[in-house]
């Protein structure tokens, strides 16, 4: 991941890679997912310790997982037509219940479960 981290000219990616790397090695994972969540690359890179929904008790135990997958901004762009209503028009809707209200929200957790 360091070499990839040198040859790459995206700086969000080299930061993540080069801090995935260092999480490897320390087994702590939060600043690399931190840098995943900044990364602005067109690649997207996803390698490491996750699905830890197995280990109920702690959420120590995870998964290892890697996958890397190209952006295409063109077909992305067709999504825009499937995308939820803008909560400003979604206000005028009859259909105010909460049911309708999207949650967001994500949660960076290191291997320790901090």
């Amino acid at each position: 991941m360091r070499e990839a981290a040198a040859l790459t000219t995206n700086k969000t990616l080299a930061d993540f890679l080069n801090k995935r790397a260092a999480a490897f090695a320390s087994n702590d994972y939060y600043d690399s997912d931190v840098a995943w969540m900044d990364m602005d690359a067109p690649i997207d890179v996803t390698i490491g310790p996750y699905e830890t929904y197995e280990d109920e008790l702690f959420g120590y135990k995870a998964g290892f997982e890697a996958y890397i997958t190209l952006k295409d901004d063109a077909e992305s762009g067709k999504l825009k037509k499937v995308q939820p209503v803008p909560s400003g028009n979604r206000k005028q809707s009859p259909h105010r219940s909460e049911v309708s209200q999207p949650k967001a929200g994500f949660c960076v957790a290191n291997a320790r479960g901090q």
